[in-house]
């Protein structure tokens, strides 16, 4: 069995480079159980597949050191949930993350516990986690995306209170075992624990459901630089040239050969931005997206054991 896994959407990417940094660290580092790097959200300008990319930020990810298992079950829950199940993870953890929620009854997808949160709390509760300098996670959003039900909608699914006890009950167990608590002192921590993340989210999503749609201001120089020739292309330079200085991981930046991450980026973004058949030679020519050390197969990156 292979001793690493990670998981990858199809319309993502994963950067070899990063993929191997991250192997090392776990070879080196056995008390941690998963890793990842930077990570990337994008968009292209017409939201299709392939073009012009239009729209880079960083995509955060979990980082889990606390020395309890009640303590990152409670950093995961107050961090970005999903950002842990794109992390390389060893093998066997993976797959206690994902044991037998396909059987588990009262479950379902539109729930968002069988997705999501029963394997990334798993995950959280049984490794620490790092996050490694390089740029490891491109992920691309789109209208096409897999969209998530809105809080009040989950929240009130006739199926949500049974997916919930599935959800409990095998978390108070890993809590349980991991931390060698007896049954009521596991019960008290997962009640502190999910009662503060629902009551965050619940909150969070009454606030989004009533924010006006932002519009980005427009500043009396960008309106001159519509109104004089020229002149709108030294703003776009003079944005770009702000923007790679503030900012590391935005798209002026990466594309700058002085950037740490440059090497690894701009194959994908060679991919993104050349018409489909371009865009395969380009993938099948870069070693950032094969490398003989991986494979790259079904949304999964594994590695074959040492020797």
């Amino acid at each position: 069995m292979t001793p690493y896994c990670a998981f990858l959407g199809d319309d993502d990417f994963l950067c070899t480079n990063g993929i191997e940094q991250c192997l090392e660290f776990l070879e080196r580092h056995p008390s941690y159980g998963a890793a990842h790097g930077k990570g990337l959200l994008f968009q292209t300008e017409t939201g299709a597949a392939y073009g012009p990319i239009g729209m880079v930020r960083p995509y955060p990810q979990v980082v889990l050191n606390a020395d309890s298992a009640a303590g990152r079950l409670r950093d995961v829950l107050t961090a970005r949930v999903g950002g842990l199940l794109y992390s390389v993870h060893r093998t066997h953890t993976w797959r206690a993350m994902f044991a037998g929620i396909g059987r588990l009854s009262g479950t379902t997808n539109t729930n968002i516990f069988k997705d999501e949160l029963i394997a990334v709390c798993l995950s959280a509760i049984r490794n620490t986690v790092q996050e490694l300098d390089c740029l490891y996670l491109i992920r691309h959003t789109h209208e096409a995306i897999y969209k998530y039900p809105t809080i009040y909608d989950w929240v009130t699914d006739p199926m949500w209170f049974p997916s919930f006890q599935a959800f409990r009950d095998r978390l108070v167990t890993e809590l349980m075992e991991q931390d060698r608590l007896h049954e009521p002192d596991a019960q008290a921590v997962f009640k502190d624990v999910f009662w503060s993340f629902l009551a965050h989210v619940l909150m969070n999503g009454w606030q989004r459901s009533r924010q006006p749609a932002r519009v980005k201001p427009v500043s009396r120089l960008q309106v001159l630089a519509k109104r004089v020739p020229g002149l709108q292309r030294g703003w776009q330079k003079v944005l770009a040239i702000r923007q790679r200085w503030q900012d590391e991981l935005s798209l002026p930046a990466l594309l700058h050969p002085s950037s740490p991450y440059h090497d690894d980026f701009m194959p994908i973004y060679e991919a993104v931005t050349h018409a489909p058949a371009d865009a395969l030679v380009a993938v099948a020519s870069e070693r950032h997206l094969v490398s003989s050390k991986g494979a790259l197969d079904a949304g999964a990156v594994l590695r074959e054991p040492h020797g």
